[in-house]
């Protein structure tokens, strides 16, 4: 069977002076500077779109970038990177966009080890309940058991997103996990609950691509090697 070939493109926005930026602020600045491109923010008019973004937003290393896969990286390699941008209310000058286009051949069969480099926000508000129930009886079993489902849900979507099938039977095994507080967004008053986690998984995930709840604000980046 072949492998499904997806184009994958990277802009990496090199500031002239070193600042401290978040993922949520390049969002906007960016979303707002290509309004024009629904792919870019995940609105259509005041209608939000619920589905997996194609393209992604990060702060690695103090860098901010824009990441797409798919109709996403088309998008990011026909449109012009910026070289100034408005940051927590502050003009940026870019002294440099680093463009790295590579291409993602998915992988859904083969067992690889993974682990979330920035908190991933699992749960909605019903699996959130959920989750309480099982942490206040200090089920453990049942929390990892959730958290898997979630898990291979959060990658059902990522393949819908990219109108992908997956033949085999997605597998995934935490290992180790544990939950941290995360202001997802800078005007929200409230904290969410993310995870730190780790395990085995049978996927392979582009380079600083995330899954999850707000994904695009840099948050759920999963980091894949393949078990030898």
């Amino acid at each position: 069977m072949l492998t499904p070939v997806i184009p994958y493109l990277r802009w990496e926005l090199l500031p002239e002076m070193p600042g401290r930026f978040q993922a949520h602020q390049v969002r906007g600045a960016l979303a707002s500077l290509y309004r024009d491109w629904s792919i870019m923010h995940q609105h259509l008019g005041r209608q939000y779109l619920y589905q997996h973004p194609l393209v992604q937003y990060k702060v690695i290393n103090n860098i901010p970038m824009a990441v797409g896969l798919g109709v996403g990286a088309e998008l990011l390699a026909a449109l012009e990177p910026p070289r100034r941008l408005v940051l927590n209310h502050a003009p940026v000058e870019f002294q440099d966009v680093r463009v790295i286009s590579e291409i993602y051949e998915p992988d859904f069969g083969t067992p690889h080890r993974f682990h979330f480099a920035t908190p991933w926000l699992a749960l909605n508000k019903d699996n959130y309940k959920l989750y309480c129930v099982f942490r206040d009886d200090d089920q453990t079993s049942a929390i990892r058991q959730l958290l898997e489902r979630i898990l291979i849900g959060n990658v059902l979507s990522f393949a819908k997103g990219l109108g992908l099938s997956i033949l085999a039977r997605l597998q995934a095994q935490i290992d180790h996990w544990h939950a941290e507080p995360v202001r997802a967004k800078q005007e929200e008053s409230g904290l969410m609950l993310g995870f730190a986690a780790s395990g085995e998984i049978t996927f392979s995930a582009p380079q600083l691509w995330g899954l999850g709840k707000q994904s695009s604000r840099g948050n759920g980046v999963m980091i894949t090697q393949k078990i030898e």
